[in-house]
């Protein structure tokens, strides 16, 4: 059994839990309704642009990046789908999205091997799949 419900895929058909994929869930998830905010005339603050969101990994091996890195094909982006967590008080808030991945600044481990610190996928352009889970 799962203890998150973070999913990737190349299609909503292929979904597949970051677990099951031998991945540990992202140390939460940054989630945003807009890609951007401006401050219009009046000085209102605005959001534009689709929401966005990160999955930071504190530490990844070397395996798991390859498996998250694979979705991209080793390429700068990718559209995958996603089901990825809200910003919200319930925790058990999960959408599913069609999304850009787009390959991280990475950090090897100071202390060398085959593992990575601090790293954060980023997907844009987030267009919300009604009807999945």
């Amino acid at each position: 059994m799962t203890t998150y419900d973070y999913k990737i895929g190349t299609l909503t058909s292929n979904l597949t839990n970051l677990e099951t994929l031998g991945v540990n869930p992202p140390s939460g998830s940054d989630f945003n309704e807009f890609g951007t905010e401006a401050t219009v005339v009046n000085g209102v603050t605005v959001g534009l642009g689709y929401p966005q969101a990160i999955w930071p990994f504190d530490i990844l091996t070397q395996k798991m990046f390859n498996t998250l890195m694979g979705y991209l094909n080793y390429q700068d982006s990718a559209q995958v789908y996603i089901k990825t967590k809200l910003r919200s008080t319930d925790p058990s808030v999960y959408k599913v999205y069609r999304a850009i991945m787009h390959t991280p600044e990475a950090r090897r481990n100071p202390c060398g091997g085959n593992t990575w610190v601090d790293i954060k996928f980023t997907f844009t352009h987030l267009v919300e799949m009604v009807g999945y889970t």
